[in-house]
C-alpha cells in the first residue's frame, strides 16, 4: 500500500511539474510590425490558460512609445503592472513606428518615456531571482537586448557575469532570425539585420547548454490577423492591425513571431526541427552547420494551415472580465 502511496505522489510531482507555466521573457521590436501586437495578445490567452508566467515585456529598439504601446496592451488584457524594460543603449537604428504613437495616445497606460528601466538591469535582475534553469527568453526583435545581457559585467545584482547568468537561468531561447526562411543558408532576415553586430554576438556568446531554436520562417507564408475584421472597432489588437495594414485589402499578416512564441511555449509538436548544430552570420547572410553543435536549430511549421487556424484562435482570445 505505501509503495503505491509512494507511486501515485510521484505522478502528481510530475503532473503539476509538466503543467508548471512557462516562466517567460518577452523581447520585442514593438511597433513597426503588427506581428508583435498579435504575439502579445496570444501571449495574454497563454497567460489566462494557465500556461505562461510573463515575467516580462523588454523593447529593443528606439521607438519611444513602444514601451506605452505594451503597456496599454497589457493594461487592455487586465494586466497592467507587468514590468517591462527598454534598451537605454540601443545600437539598431530602427525606429519605424506604424502604430506604437497612435496606441499609446489613445489606449490608457502609465508610462513615461523615457523613464523606463532598463532592459538589461530589468533582465539581470528578473533572472537573478528565479530559480536555475527556468526561464524561456523569445526574441522577436533585433538581438540587442540580448548582446548586452551577455556583455554585462556582474552587479550588485548577481556576481555573475551576463553569459554565466544566462547560462545559470535560462532554460531555453526562442530566437528573432530567419525571418526570411532562408536557413539552412541564405539572407538574413529583418531582425538580425537591423543589428548585424548584435546577432553575430548573441550567436557567439550564448551558451550551448542552452536549446536555441529559430522557429519564425514559416511566417513568411502563414498568415493570421484576418480574425480582427470581425472584433469590435476599438478593439486594441485590431487597432494595431489596422494601422499596420492601412494600405492592404485585409488585415491577416505573416505570423513570424507568433510563431517563435508559440515553439518557446508548447514546444516543437508542430514543428520540423533541425538537428543541432551551429548558426553564424557572416555580413548579411545567416548559415546552419551540422558542426560543432553548440545546440543551435532551426524549425519549420508542417501543417501551416492547422498552424494558421491555432494561433488565429488564440489570438482572438479576450481580455478575461474581472
Amino acid at each position: 500500500m505505501l509503495t503505491r502511496l509512494l507511486f501515485l505522489a510521484a505522478c502528481l510531482v510530475a503532473s503539476l511539474a509538466v503543467a508548471a507555466p512557462t516562466k517567460l521573457i518577452f523581447d520585442t521590436d514593438i511597433g513597426n510590425d503588427c506581428d508583435d501586437a498579435g504575439t502579445l495578445a496570444l501571449i495574454h490567452a497563454f497567460i489566462d490558460r494557465g500556461e505562461v508566467d510573463l515575467l516580462a515585456v523588454m523593447i529593443s529598439t528606439r521607438v519611444p512609445t513602444g514601451a506605452a504601446c505594451a503597456d496599454a496592451i497589457n493594461t487592455y488584457y487586465r494586466r497592467p503592472d507587468i514590468l517591462i524594460g527598454v534598451g537605454k543603449t540601443a545600437d539598431n537604428t530602427q525606429t519605424l513606428d506604424d502604430y506604437a504613437t497612435y496606441i499609446a495616445q489613445r489606449y490608457p497606460h502609465d508610462i513615461v518615456p523615457g523613464q523606463e528601466p532598463d532592459a538589461v538591469k530589468l533582465y539581470r535582475q528578473i533572472l537573478a531571482a528565479q530559480p536555475d534553469h527556468s526561464v524561456v527568453i523569445a526574441v522577436v526583435g533585433p538581438a540587442t537586448n540580448i548582446s548586452h545581457l551577455l556583455d554585462s559585467p556582474p552587479d550588485e545584482v548577481s556576481p555573475l557575469d551576463g553569459v554565466a547568468l544566462v547560462a545559470q537561468k535560462v532554460k531555453f531561447y526562442s530566437a528573432g532570425g530567419n525571418g526570411r526562411a532562408n536557413l539552412p543558408a541564405g539572407e538574413a532576415g529583418w531582425n538580425y539585420k537591423w543589428d548585424l553586430a548584435a546577432a553575430a554576438n548573441e550567436l557567439k556568446k550564448m551558451p550551448p547548454t542552452i536549446p536555441f531554436v529559430f522557429a519564425g520562417g514559416s511566417g513568411l507564408t502563414l498568415f493570421t490577423g484576418g480574425g480582427y475584421e470581425q472584433k469590435p472597432e476599438g478593439h486594441i489588437i485590431r487597432v494595431c492591425y489596422e494601422q499596420h495594414q492601412r494600405r492592404k485589402t485585409n488585415l491577416a499578416r505573416c505570423s513570424w513571431d507568433q510563431l517563435r512564441v508559440w515553439y518557446a511555449v508548447r514546444g516543437g509538436d508542430n514543428f520540423d526541427t533541425s538537428p543541432p548544430g551551429d548558426i553564424t552570420v557572416d555580413g548579411d547572410n545567416i548559415r546552419y552547420s551540422p558542426t560543432p553543435d553548440r545546440n543551435r536549430r532551426y524549425a519549420y511549421v508542417k501543417d501551416k494551415a492547422l498552424a494558421a487556424a491555432q494561433l488565429e484562435e488564440l489570438m482572438m482570445h479576450e481580455p478575461v472580465t474581472p
